[in-house]
């Protein structure tokens, strides 16, 4: 018998993708790949900058990524949240650590990725921690606020994550997280040939009852969930056609499509603003 890591209960087989076998716990509403298939691929150079990753160039798409981020930093202001100490968890090249230090945070992030961290260190300056978010030096009640935008649903052993956060970010603060909802209207009518199903680095799931389940209460208080738009330019849903589904597209399209600003608007992503409570 599968158990689900969230919250115990027996979990069923739905699906298979890529050779990997997803589960579903019905009672908390969380998916994830078993904890005993093969390991995610490591998060390296292939994966930001190559068809078969997820990116088929991260670096090029910076203006669209810091755009992105002056929106979730929008956001975290109108939830009152506009300084302080800021830990981001899977930080990438650090284009969003790097908009959160102009508006006037402490800064520092977490990162797997070797390539990545010496893109935030060496051309950024950024105060990085190449470790997993379990296993890295953090201290203790030490963040106002730690994000995760698409990088919870990377993060296997969802108790284990959620008991981590509860350590390093003090009493009142918060949590902000961007994440993908298996359970919307979109993901279920593409079943799983949805996009998020890319279990060599996706290994969890949540729904919006699965995230409750992860923040309880009287631990936290879930303040937002709510349905949310993500910009990216036209170049990303290209690269995401590639990586997920074998498309190929000419060079120059993907150049020019750099440049053009789309909304994703499937209802499938999903903003959270969690704090912890006393």
């Amino acid at each position: 018998m599968t158990s689900c890591p969230l919250c115990g209960a027996p979990a069923r087989a739905v699906g298979r993708r890529e050779g990997f076998e997803y589960w579903e716990c019905r009672p908390c509403g969380f998916r994830f790949v078993s904890p005993e298939a093969s390991r995610p691929a490591p998060f390296e150079r292939d994966y930001f900058e190559s068809d078969a990753g997820e990116y088929g160039d991260y670096a090029a798409e910076e203006h669209s990524h810091r755009r992105a981020a002056r929106r979730h930093l929008a956001r975290l202001r109108r939830a009152g949240l506009a300084t302080g100490r800021l830990l981001e968890v899977g930080c990438a090249a650090g284009f969003f650590l790097d908009e959160a230090r102009r508006a006037g945070w402490e800064v520092s992030g977490v990162e797997l990725s070797a390539w990545a961290v010496d893109r935030a260190r060496g051309r950024r300056g950024l105060s990085v921690v190449n470790a997993p978010f379990l296993e890295a030096p953090l201290d203790p009640a030490g963040y106002d606020l730690v994000v995760l935008l698409d990088a919870l649903e990377c993060l296997e052993g969802p108790r284990a994550v959620e008991g981590r956060l509860w350590e390093v970010v003090r009493p009142g603060g918060h949590v902000a997280i961007e994440t993908w909802d298996w359970t919307s209207p979109a993901a279920r009518l593409m079943g799983m040939s949805w996009h998020q199903y890319s279990p060599r680095y996706l290994r969890c799931l949540y729904s919006r009852r699965a995230l409750h389940a992860l923040f309880p209460s009287p631990r936290w208080h879930l303040r937002t969930i709510a349905t949310a738009t993500k910009w990216v330019s036209a170049a990303r849903a290209l690269d995401v056609l590639s990586c997920r589904y074998g498309v190929r597209w000419p060079r120059p399209w993907i150049e020019a499509a750099r440049h053009v600003p789309v909304p994703y608007r499937l209802g499938d992503l999903l903003w959270v603003v969690v704090r912890r409570e006393s």
